[in-house]
Order: structure tokens, then sequence, then C-alpha cells
């Protein structure tokens, strides 16, 4: 804690060092900081390396702030810096574990005097997303590190706590950063500082009161957060019930449920009682593989995975997100808007020939999927979901849900899930690693567009040219080297036909 009875001669900068994304407010939250400084009558100086928009480059700001009045200085000028220096900052306030780790890493933490300020959740890097598999860095490994090198840390989903308050995550960080008394600066300072800002100021006041209550009742209301960092989801008596009949342990019952509740968002009730049946056969394979393999992972490894892989992102998927209330109410925060503020959105859309075809049945697209003619690589259309016509043109895509069954690219998910799953629910009787390789195989599906087409391709191939093959008649002893040929494909992406099988 900063003393405020510092005399002149003794007195050093209070140090203060941001890391955050692009769009999560890091620059408001500095200027804040720096509002309520001066209200408070104290020299402050801010400084800011801004990064790329979004998670592809992380925004630095850098505050100094003078703990002594300006009116005990009789005049004069304190000399603040314009760059952290390692080992010599107070406060690190950062908007998510990542960062918090980088803070770490690139020694702005230290354990005789940092304090360390920020969010539990996690927002995946772009290096994370882009590889394909579970090459995610480990949230426990963070917490441990931070922990171990901070002389001391305020940590909590501030993120939800943020979306319990109706607010936003920075006004979460400074509510808590005042009530921490880390800064010779009364609460009103910073509620003065909110409101001079004059944007959204009752929901960031919301924001900021929620932070100081956290930090008031000693941590002990942080939001219940799961290892996947969010609580778990309702679960509904029809969907608990329909977990037991099919013979779900407890621990993987939130998993089921959550699918089950998206599937049918995704299409209708017939589609996830179709999962359910999948997952059951799975399950059953499962139990019935050796007797060792108590924990399920098998059945763990499916459940999310056989959801991600039927909620394909096709047309009229993509339609229903852009047009859906949720979308327009993240806007509205990440603008920082009233939410009845009137707000022009246009959206950027390239659909390709192919992705178009797809919505055609399975006939009609085989007999055009041959014909040379449109560019593959799409036609970019901006379609502005503020005007009756753009939004209205989006929610008839989005309502052409009723005929995906009658879709070409419906026919060929239903032809390749068919495949997968029988190949996982027959390895799981040969040998169980080998089945979570080939369950773990869908995650070279993932994104939209030629990324997905990419990803996929893999995974046919995968399925066509390695484990299909081997699978009739493969004798347990011939596992272990298909096993290994799926690891290699699956990491180092998948080559050429007639490689693998060489």
């Amino acid at each position: 804690m900063i003393e405020t009875n510092i005399s002149v001669q003794n007195a050093l900068p209070v140090t203060l060092l941001i890391g955050a994304l692009g769009g999560q407010g890091g620059g408001v939250l500095a200027d804040w900081i720096l509002t309520a400084a001066e209200n408070a009558d104290l020299h402050a100086q801010g400084t800011s390396v801004p990064g790329v928009a979004q998670r592809t480059g992380a925004t630095t700001y850098y505050i100094e702030v003078f703990p002594v009045p300006r009116a005990s200085l009789g005049g004069a000028q304190p000399i603040l810096a314009l760059y952290p220096c390692p080992g010599e900052v107070n406060v690190v306030i950062t908007t998510e574990l990542l960062e918090a780790g980088r803070a770490v890493e690139q020694g702005y933490v230290s354990g005789d005097k940092t304090i360390l300020i920020t969010s539990s959740h996690r927002d995946y890097s772009i290096s994370e997303k882009v590889q394909p598999g579970r090459d995610f860095y480990d949230s426990n490994a963070l917490k441990n590190a931070i922990n171990s090198t901070a002389h001391s840390v305020f940590l909590g989903d501030f993120l939800a706590l943020a979306h319990t308050s109706g607010s936003v995550l920075n006004a979460v960080l400074l509510g808590v950063l005042s009530e921490s008394k880390l800064l010779p600066i009364d609460e009103e300072d910073f509620r003065v500082a909110i409101s001079a800002n004059g944007i959204a100021v009752e929901r960031n006041l919301a924001g900021f009161t929620a932070g100081i209550d956290f930090v008031r009742n000693g941590l002990a209301n942080a939001p219940a957060v799961t290892e996947e960092g969010r609580p778990h989801p309702y679960l509904a008596a029809g969907l608990q019930a329909q977990a037991e009949a099919i013979g779900l342990p407890a621990s993987l019952t939130p998993l089921f449920a959550a699918a089950m509740e998206r599937l049918r968002e995704y299409q209708d009730q017939a589609y996830a009682d179709e999962y359910a049946s999948l997952i059951a056969k799975v399950l059953a394979a499962d139990k019935n593989s050796d007797g060792k393999h108590t924990d399920l992972a098998l059945s763990g490894a499916m459940i999310t995975r056989l959801a991600r892989v039927m909620c394909y992102n096709d047309i009229i998927q993509v339609a229903r997100v852009k047009c859906g209330d949720k979308r327009h109410a993240h806007i509205h925060d990440e603008v920082g808007c009233d939410p009845s503020a009137l707000l022009q959105v246009t959206e950027f859309l390239k659909p390709r020939r192919e992705e178009i075809m797809a919505l055609m049945p399975p006939g009609v697209a085989r007999l055009f999927s041959g014909r040379p003619g449109a560019a593959r690589s799409g036609q970019k259309l901006l379609i502005g979901t503020h005007t009756i016509l753009g939004f209205g043109m989006l929610r008839f895509l989005a309502g052409l849900r009723f005929w995906r069954r009658r879709t070409s690219r419906f026919a060929q998910e239903a032809d390749l899930r068919a495949r997968w799953c029988s190949a996982v629910i027959t390895l799981a009787g040969k040998d169980y690693q080998t089945a979570q390789e080939v369950a773990e195989c869908s995650d070279l599906v993932r994104g939209y567009g030629e990324t997905e087409s990419r990803g996929r391709a893999k995974f046919v191939s995968i399925l066509q040219d390695i484990v299909e093959p081997k699978l009739s008649g493969a004798e347990n002893d011939a596992m272990g080297a298909l096993r290994l040929m799926v690891q290699q494909v699956r990491d180092a992406g998948c080559p050429e036909k007639g490689t693998a099988n060489a």
C-alpha cells in the first residue's frame, strides 16, 4: 500500500504498467487513472505503445503518479519517466491471464514491490488459435508463475464479473485498483474521472462498484470458474435425465448439456438427439474397451469435438450469428456506447463458390461442381445490417435452417461424421490410445472459409488414407504403428496422397 504522508524529499513516483489487448479498453483505463490523479491534485504522466487491433497484438500503457500533492511541492515539477524499467514497477494491471504471464516473463513483476491485478480468464492468442489440437498455454502454470513472482496478487474472473454487473472489464479493474489503495487517490476522484469521460457513465460506474465490492469482500464473491475458465452451464431437468439415461457420469454431464443446447439452437431437437445417440455409442464402446480407462477420457474428448463438428459454419449459420441479438449487444459493448444508441453496422462477407453451391441439393451441386466459371476466391459483399434491406437479407438466409438437411454440405458432413465415429468406436476395442488420437484429429477442422476447407481436407485424408485402410482386420500389434502415423500426420499437417501410406 502506498503511504499518503510522504515527505517531498523521500517521495518516489508510483509506477503502473497496463497490459491489454486491442479493443479491451486499456487506453480508456489509463485515461481514467490519469484524470483521477489530476482530480487528486497529483502530477501524473502516461505513455502508450499500442499494438494491432484485437488479439494480433498487445497494447501497453505506462503511468507514473507522483504521490505528493502539487500544493505541497511549492511549484517544483517532478521528473517522470516515459518507459517502465524491469524490477521497478509498483502495480501491473492486465486484462487476461496470458498478459500477466508476459509481464512476469519480461521482468516487470518483482517479488519485493509489484502488486499484480489480473483477470483469470483467457483470450487465446493467434499462435494458439492457428495451431490445430491442444496447443494452449497452461493456465495453471501461468497462475503458479504469477503467484510465485509477484509481491501480492488480486486475481479473479473480472470479465465474468463485468458481464454480471452489465459493465465492461476495464471499469471492474479500475474498481479493484481503487479499493486496493495502491494509489493516493480517493474513490470519488475515480468516479469523477469516469463521469468526465461522458461515455456509458452508468454502466462504467456499475463495473467500478463491482470491482470495489470484489476487494471489500475479500475476493470471496469471485464467480465460480471451471477448468475451461467459465461457469458450468445450467442443467435443465430434461438434459440431466437424458445424460443419466445414456450413462454419463456427473463429471461429463455439464459438457454434454452445453453441447445439446448448442445443437438445438444450431438446428433442432432432432439434431441434438442424433448427437446424443452417437455419444451413447461412444460411451458404450469406452466402457467396454478394456476396463482400465475409468476416467472415460475418450467420451470426454468426443463430447466436445462431435458437437463442434456437427455445428459447422455454413452460410446459414454465419447469417444467423451476424443478425443475432447477442452480436449486436457485443458490438455495443465493444464500441462502448449506450445500448439504446443507433449504430451503423456494415458486415464484410466474401462467400466462395463452394459455399454457395453447398446450399444446393446433392444432385444439383454435383451437376455444377465440375463446371468452370466464377472465381473460387469469392465475391466481396458489404451488407449494412442497420438497414431494412441488409438485415432482411441476413434474416432470410438465417431462416433457411429448415433447408439445411436437404443441402449437399449436410450430406457430406453426415457421411464424414459417420465414418469418423465408426472409426473411433471400432478402435476403442482395439487400442484405446489410437482411438483418442483419431478422435482428436477433428481439431484440424477449425475456422471458416478456406481455412476450414484446408483443415477438413487434412481430416478426410487421415481417415481415408491412413485409418480406414488399416482398420479392417488390423491386429493389436499394428495399432502402435497406426497411432504413430496418425500423430505424425496430424501434427505436421497432411502429406500428399500416397505419401501417408508409404
